[in-house]
């Protein structure tokens, strides 16, 4: 689990927030984080690993978050605000049992949402670590995560088949089909490479103006790329869709 944790956080570029013009004793903060995002998991686990879920049982998953905000010296008069936008993925993630499909209507409102814990993580390093209030907005990394978060679901499309994960793309193409989930995702990754392109110069520092700049657009080549290759793939074995779980289970509703 720690692995995986480190590959999103180096992923999400959040170690170079941490890092930045800091002296606190960041080794103990960053376990604290990594404590947070298990715990996440753990969350997502439960809710990948039960295609029933009632309320109640996620009641001790709440509570270990709370804490663990707690722990990192956020205020408890803070927790829900923080955790709203997990709470609120989480209700996404449940309402795919009754075929509501965020995505379908708007990718960039399923992937602000989807993209919640590493937004919530940022959020605490920015809190951490006052000096990057003179680099940057948080609001800047909007479209580097949503990129990001994108290229997780279309990576991750063969290890969410035997599982209930709410996989924008495969969901997609379920409903809609493979050719135009496709389009659909070009077409709002060319739209997101649009809107970074118009927005080059907008942080307070330049340097870190042009280094987010480059990674998002680095995203997004590369997120096509493997959207191609994915797509080429699932064309050649139709399962990966077909036999998805999560797949299996709303034609199982359905009908």
């Amino acid at each position: 689990m720690i692995s995986k944790i480190k590959t999103l956080f180096e992923y999400r570029k959040l170690p170079e927030l941490l890092s930045y013009n800091n002296d606190k004793e960041q080794d103990t903060f960053l376990s604290k984080l990594y404590k947070l995002q298990e715990n996440i998991y753990y969350l997502d686990k439960h809710l990948e690993s039960n295609w029933e879920v009632d309320k109640p049982s996620l009641v001790k998953y709440w509570d270990t978050l709370y804490a663990d905000l707690s722990d990192i010296g956020l205020p408890k008069s803070n927790h829900d605000e923080y955790l709203n936008h997990i709470k609120r993925y989480q209700e996404h993630e449940l309402s795919i049992r009754d075929h509501q499909l965020f995505s379908r209507t708007s990718l960039a409102y399923y992937y602000y949402y989807k993209s919640c814990d590493v937004r919530l993580i940022r959020r605490l390093i920015y809190d951490f670590n006052p000096a990057l209030a003179d680099v940057f907005e948080l609001s800047d990394w909007t479209i580097f995560d949503l990129v990001t978060e994108i290229n997780d679901d279309i990576d991750d499309i063969e290890e969410d088949k035997d599982v209930i994960n709410g996989n924008g793309f495969v969901l997609n193409a379920f409903y809609d089909g493979l050719e135009e989930t496709y389009s659909t995702f070009v077409a709002y990754l060319d739209q997101l490479q649009e809107k970074q392109q118009r927005k080059a110069q907008w942080t307070k520092d330049p340097d870190w103006s042009k280094m987010i700049h480059d990674w998002t657009l680095e995203q997004i080549h590369l997120t096509k790329e493997l959207l191609s290759i994915k797509k080429q793939k699932i064309e050649n074995e139709p399962t990966l869709i077909l036999q998805n779980k999560i797949v299996l289970k709303l034609e199982e509703k359905l009908n």
